[in-house]
């Protein structure tokens, strides 16, 4: 019979691999060190699991023992509470659906040369998707250039659902933008300026569905809706924890 221990070495093993395998990929960020840290620490006091309950048991014995033990375990429950609250916000984000008639705005991301990169490009086929159903909306495409870009994220993207069959007319380029704040303060900007609807259609990925809202909302977007691109699964663990810290971090300002 299988044990408990087992199944969680297999368990903590497969999540530990999930976090690092997307830094062979060139992906690496907070949430594949946190995630990564996370998964080892899990799986030392697996493997040496008798030594961990003598040693918590040890301290427990002695009162400066007792309130670290205590002080630890606070917030090891507080983080867990956070992540599952943190998550769950995240998830309700991304099934905010479009109701149609909104103004779309494409978040930016990596361009390789003058071309998107993967996680780009699927941003700007759920955008073209959109833009072939409601034929009257409006897409503005936002992001700047990096110091190892050729060109700016926003001059990719025009060129690349222009080539796809869409109108140059209804592609509205905001080139200037280096974060998700400046990608929709800046595109607001643009709203205003060309008396654009300001119910708008966020496209990014899933993971950043609530935290591209919720800056949203402070800049002053009347309806905030989602169209989720698509993400590979393997780097799902990695952002998504990376999203944790980042949405604290919105929300602290």
């Amino acid at each position: 019979m299988i044990s408990v221990k087992l199944i969680l070495l297999c368990v903590e093993v497969f999540l530990l691999v999930l976090f690092l395998f997307p830094i062979i990929l060139d992906v690496l960020n907070f949430g594949n060190i946190a995630g990564g840290i996370a998964c080892a620490i899990m799986l030392i006091v697996t493997i040496f699991d008798k030594q961990f309950f003598s040693l918590v048991t040890f301290l427990w014995q002695s009162p400066p023992g007792r309130v670290l033990v205590i002080f630890v375990g606070a917030i090891i429950a507080v983080g867990v509470v956070l992540a599952v609250v943190l998550s769950a916000l995240m998830i309700k984000a991304q099934h905010n659906k479009s109701a149609g008639d909104t103004t779309v705005i494409v978040l930016g991301c990596k361009v390789k040369g003058k071309r998107p990169s993967r996680m780009l490009r699927y941003r700007l086929d759920k955008a073209y998707e959109y833009l072939c159903e409601n034929e009257d909306a409006v897409c503005i495409v936002s992001g700047g250039q990096g110091n190892d870009e050729l060109i700016s994220e926003a001059e990719c993207m025009y060129g690349y659902l222009v080539g796809k069959g869409i109108e140059s007319k209804r592609i509205i380029k905001e080139d200037k933008a280096t974060s998700t704040e400046e990608n929709l303060k800046l595109s607001k900007k643009i709203i205003d300026e060309r008396s654009l609807t300001t119910s708008v259609s966020i496209v990014t990925d899933g993971f950043h569905q609530y935290r591209a809202s919720y800056i949203a909302k402070k800049c002053g977007y009347k309806r905030v809706y989602a169209l989720c691109a698509y993400t590979k699964w393997q780097y799902i663990p990695s952002y998504w924890v990376r999203e944790w810290a980042a949405i604290l971090n919105e929300w602290l300002k």
